[in-house]
């Protein structure tokens, strides 16, 4: 599952992948107005891209294999995604102020 980002300059939206160093990317600037990303992170990003990318892939086919054994109870994607995405934002939340 492919990540993706907004640039806080031109407000356009990317592929994290997009900005790995290349040959696979930009070295850590916007695909599309060139600005450089936080430069002290440029070195942990790829390996943290492709581990989230991958956690989201295990997660989603983990999900479907429980739905698809049918057992007997319903899972709710959807309330289950608003949490998630509350808990990011809370995250984010808490990360900005500190």
């Amino acid at each position: 599952m492919k990540l993706e980002a907004v640039c806080n300059t031109c407000r356009r939206r990317f592929l994290l992948t997009e900005i790995l160093p290349p040959p696979e990317g930009s070295g850590g600037r916007c695909p599309f107005c060139g600005t450089h990303f936080a430069r002290h992170y440029v070195a942990a990003l790829p390996d943290l891209v492709r581990s989230v990318e991958a956690a989201a892939d295990t997660f989603a086919s983990s999900f479907n294999r429980l739905a698809d054994m049918h057992p007997g109870f319903d899972l709710n994607a959807e309330d289950f995604l608003k949490r998630l995405s509350a808990a990011l934002v809370a995250t984010e939340r808490h990360d900005e102020s500190a």
